[in-house]
């Protein structure tokens, strides 16, 4: 919570005052709201956090009080919770948050969040429209009526030229001719793809510094492209991130192109959005196939996270714990052995599981899990995953039907190919994509023009 300082007095004036009275422009308005719905969020974590740490503490309590073993054992995950607890109500108060009656807050909260994102989606759209006219007026006066200035000539020749000489330092060129060929390649295809030839530029970067052999390299820049655009992820960020996830899973460019498929349909069919799918897998491809996951088995998990409210570096958190107590299950304690039996499972049937189907044992697990009583789930996760982790596991067992949803939305592939070349399409038809490739095209053209001036100028 160490925003809560500068956020924390959004909350109250969320709920009784209205956003237009503080702010003179548009742009402040927009990030007002933003910050408004950001910390609105913050403060409906703070009582989810409060009411699942009170749930947790409930339980210890009741286990505790079985026996002075149990209670003596137990006695540092109680005073834990109650810590957190207590941290939690500090953290509300500085919110405005009455702890007293969470409900009729979390009500309250709810009631704002959504007269904010309907504020939000206001001030979107009016900026859109406004940007979309400035944009027409700069790109097609201000290109047209300036290009044989020598600043809007020169700039983009430059620009480009540093653009490319990142790529010549991870991708070894056999000779200027075949680096030149290469730019030209980028420029052409600058035309017909929304991303200006210095975005395409860093996607051929990211790819040649992680690996992807320069004859490949044009064909992943294609991909990730479109990738980029159908995902709305900055070229540089989905070039990286592409890149990183061929090389952990050991995927060739046909198949990071069906990975992308998968990513779009969990996209088009859950919660969870395509980039932060992406996200999550780059967080945890390595224990993914250490585990014996495909790449759409974790696409699918990441999806079923994310949808549940897990912001990315939680679900990936999570999703590692998970994987790996699972996969060592035999190196365990004894805490994870005894929670294993109460579930009717064993340490070495549970390894012989996931080394015969890695998948279909995950999936096994957690519906056992699921199935013991509500009353000792809890503590049998505590046990299993630890206290930092277990309310992230519960909230997984409490939504299996969503991640049974996103594995029969990858399992056919007839549900999915094609899926992010058809987003990418419905994209590239957008005016803000159609005012890029008239950038991109005029761009070209004071690039070619530039490179004429610039051994002059050199």
């Amino acid at each position: 919570m160490d925003k809560s300082l500068t956020i924390g007095i959004l909350i109250g004036a969320s709920v009784s005052s209205t956003v237009g009275s503080a702010f003179k422009t548009l742009d402040q308005k927009f990030t007002s709201v933003g910050e408004k719905i950001q910390g609105i969020k913050m403060g409906q974590q703070l009582i989810e956090d409060i009411r699942q740490n009170s749930a947790a503490l409930r339980m210890l309590s009741e286990r505790a009080d079985h026996s002075s073993a149990a209670k003596a054992r137990l006695s540092g995950e109680i005073e834990k919770t109650r810590f957190k607890i207590a941290e939690a109500k500090t953290e509300a108060r500085k919110f405005g948050i009455d702890i007293s009656d969470l409900g009729k807050e979390s009500i309250k909260l709810g009631i704002a969040l959504k007269k904010a994102e309907v504020q939000l989606g206001a001030f979107q759209t009016r900026m859109q429209n406004r940007a979309v006219r400035q944009e027409l007026k700069g790109q097609i006066m201000g290109a047209i009526g300036g290009i044989y200035t020598a600043q809007a000539v020169i700039k983009p020749s430059i620009d480009f030229e540093s653009a490319l000489a990142d790529v010549r330092k991870v991708v070894d060129f056999t000779s200027a001719e075949e680096e030149k060929a290469f730019g030209k390649m980028l420029l052409e295809k600058s035309k017909i793809m929304p991303i200006a030839a210095t975005g395409l530029a860093a996607i051929s970067a990211a790819g040649g510094q992680l690996g992807v052999a320069k004859e490949k390299l044009m064909d992943f820049t294609d991909v990730v492209a479109r990738m980029s655009t159908a995902f709305d992820m900055m070229p540089e960020e989905a070039g990286d991130s592409i890149a990183k996830l061929m090389n952990v899973y050991g995927l060739g460019i046909t198949e990071v192109n069906r990975l992308g498929d998968v990513i779009n349909q969990l996209g088009n069919t859950s919660a969870a959005r395509e980039r932060d799918i992406v996200n999550v897998l780059g967080r945890i491809g390595g224990t993914a196939k250490v585990f014996g996951l495909a790449g759409k088995e974790a696409s699918a998990l990441s999806a079923a996270f994310l949808s549940l409210g897990k912001p990315p570096e939680i679900a990936g958190t999570a999703i590692n714990a998970l994987l790996l107590k699972l996969k060592t299950a035999d190196k365990q304690g004894t805490d994870f052995q005894n929670a294993l039996a109460s579930m009717g499972m064993s340490a070495k049937g549970l390894k012989q599981n996931i080394e015969r189907d890695a998948q279909g044992a995950l999936v096994n697990f957690l519906e056992t899990l699921s199935k013991v009583k509500k009353s000792e789930q809890m503590g049998v996760m505590s046990d299993l995953f630890g206290a930092m982790y277990a309310d992230d596991i519960a909230l997984l067992v409490g939504g299996l039907d969503q991640y049974r949803q996103a594995l029969k939305e990858t399992a056919d592939e007839s549900r999915f190919a094609g899926a992010m070349q058809k987003e990418f399409e419905n994209r590239a038809k957008t005016t803000a994509n159609n005012i890029q490739l008239l950038k991109n095209n005029l761009s070209v053209v004071a690039i070619n023009i530039g490179n004429t001036l610039l051994p002059a100028l050199n």
